[in-house]
């Protein structure tokens, strides 16, 4: 792709980011914008927290995770440290998008109990990944294709550059809606007498 027509598809993903109102609305709004910047069979949001092991798995295009229980979601979140993207940044904390083949290769990625029992029905074989710095969890945002074609470095460049948008946007509207939950409950608690304290509880458990 050449660099002008990077920019310009960049400078639409900015605009339609800056759209975003909310965490809530992040969480899914934000896939369909990378899949328009970059080919790709499926874009997923994924928080995952390991003690004790949860999942939040978000998708685009919406249904292509299948079946989406608690028990697949769980049991999803015990086998996700197998995928070595989820190690590397886990474990590295690296600002910058990978692609899952530069730690693993094919032969070594179906020996895993994880493509066993997801990527195979997904068709996953190659994924390009970046994380958002979170409290008491891992966000990774995941692009993800079937069959042999793996993400080029441009593409790998290219989502470097969405990071950089994405990145900043989700500690506004962490922020933001921190500060929406603080005014609601001054609010609730001004009409009753006495001292008032106010906590933030992070979804999972984390003060």
């Amino acid at each position: 792709m050449e660099s002008g027509a990077s920019d310009r598809r960049l400078a639409i993903a900015a605009s339609e980011l800056s759209a975003i109102g909310d965490l809530a609305e992040f969480r899914s709004g934000v896939l369909p914008v990378l899949r328009g910047l970059i080919m790709a069979d499926m874009a997923s949001y994924n928080e995952i927290s390991s003690a004790p092991p949860g999942a939040l798995v978000m998708a685009d295009p919406v249904g292509s995770l299948g079946s989406a229980t608690p028990e697949r979601q769980r049991r999803f979140a015990e086998l996700v440290w197998q995928n070595p993207l989820a190690a590397h940044f886990a474990s590295t904390g690296d600002p910058v998008a990978r692609r899952m083949s530069d730690f693993v290769t094919s032969r070594a990625l179906h020996r895993l109990e994880l493509y066993d029992e997801y990527y195979r029905e997904l068709g996953t074989e190659h994924q390009l990944a970046f994380t958002v710095p979170a409290d008491a969890c891992l966000i990774g945002i995941t692009l993800s294709r079937g069959g042999a074609r793996d993400f080029a470095e441009e593409d790998r460049q290219l989502l470097d550059r969405v990071r950089d948008l994405v990145v900043p946007l989700y500690h506004h509207l962490l922020d933001r809606d921190r500060l929406r939950a603080v005014l609601a409950a001054v609010e609730q608690a001004s009409a009753r007498p006495g001292p008032l304290a106010v906590l933030l509880v992070h979804a999972s458990g984390a003060l």
